[in-house]
């Protein structure tokens, strides 16, 4: 019930650099497409993902997920981004004057203490700096986000090879 996301999506420098963002208790998010505003979901789980009903036996610790019957339903859309000339939402006629930003993420405790490692304060300073509309200090922040895993596909072999020889041929030259 505490998804890891591995990587974000994108190359920008508001995901760049972070690996690793903890989201309790997600839902997914579901982005409406409006004429004029740019959606662009940043964070998905993976395809091995399912839902949850909100009951008690469905989220009960104790449950024994050796006999669970679940079904992977995934991937689903839990970050995204949102910019342009936004509708208000009380009249569907009028528009911003100008560029709006938004995001959702679809669990409240991403910024939780208990949640708040570098990764997921990383991700959230970074979509403030995006909503104030300031790349500088966007690009600056990334540089101590963290370190990128190895590509999901290598092989078990060449994964543990690299391991190895970053763990005992680099210090043995």
């Amino acid at each position: 019930f505490i998804p890891t996301l591995k990587t974000l999506i994108g190359d920008s420098n508001l995901t760049r650099g972070i690996v690793g963002l903890t989201l309790p208790f997600a839902v997914p998010v579901y982005p409406k497409k409006i004429d004029g505003v740019e959606t662009t979901v940043i964070g998905r789980s993976s395809p091995k993902s399912w839902l949850e009903d909100a009951t008690a036996e469905g989220l009960a610790p104790q449950r024994d997920w050796q006999t669970a019957d679940v079904t992977m339903t995934g991937p689903y859309d839990l970050i995204a981004t949102s910019k342009g000339l936004l509708p208000s939402h009380f009249d569907s006629a009028k528009k911003s004057e100008k560029e709006a930003r938004v995001f959702v993420v679809g669990s409240s405790t991403m910024v939780n203490e208990q949640v708040l490692g570098p990764p997921n304060a990383a991700l959230f300073l970074n979509l403030v700096d995006w909503m104030v509309l300031d790349p500088k200090l966007l690009a600056m922040r990334n540089r101590g986000a963290g370190e990128a895993p190895f590509a999901p596909d290598l092989a078990d072999g060449t994964r543990n090879g690299i391991k190895l020889g970053l763990t005992i041929g680099v210090p043995a030259l």
